[in-house]
């Protein structure tokens, strides 16, 4: 008897009842569940961050593109981030033709990125963030390339 009070209070730690259904779900898969939409929210955010950033550093001050191939070891080249406003007005015309899916009603984040706040986080990156203003705090810190064996 004293065994199977145990196992049943055991049981009530490791599981917990939905209201909902009455079914009993193990408390890993509701706080998965929970953490799940944060890392959703986390990974989408990212990557359009890397997208923008990776978009816009991949130019520099030079003019003509050299080849760091032919760097010698010893070379270390100094540089600024300088991205064009051509890439900017880019970027900026390809965040305005942004197609949003229409969202299913009542869902939220249960199925995936939630619109709304896709559409102010796109808003955001339109008309609220100023990238003159990054390049010129990322130009108050010094910039090197050289050739590293790898």
């Amino acid at each position: 008897m004293t065994r199977r009070i145990n196992r049943d209070l055991g049981l009530r730690y490791l599981y917990q009842r939905e209201a909902s259904s009455g079914c009993l779900r193990s408390k890993t898969e509701v706080a998965m569940e929970k953490y799940s939409k944060l890392i959703r929210i986390w990974i989408v955010i990212t990557a359009l961050v890397l997208n923008v950033f990776g978009m816009l550093t991949a130019c520099t001050t030079d003019s003509q593109p050299q080849d760091d191939s032919k760097m010698n070891a010893e070379e270390i080249r100094s540089f600024a981030i300088s991205v064009p406003d051509e890439v900017l007005t880019d970027l900026n015309d390809r965040l305005e033709r942004t197609r949003f899916p229409d969202q299913i009603p009542g869902t939220g984040w249960d199925y995936g990125m939630n619109r709304e706040y896709l559409k102010e986080l796109i808003e955001y990156w339109k008309d609220e963030f100023d990238w003159r203003d990054q390049e010129e705090k990322l130009n108050s810190f010094d910039h090197f390339k050289t050739a590293i064996d790898g």
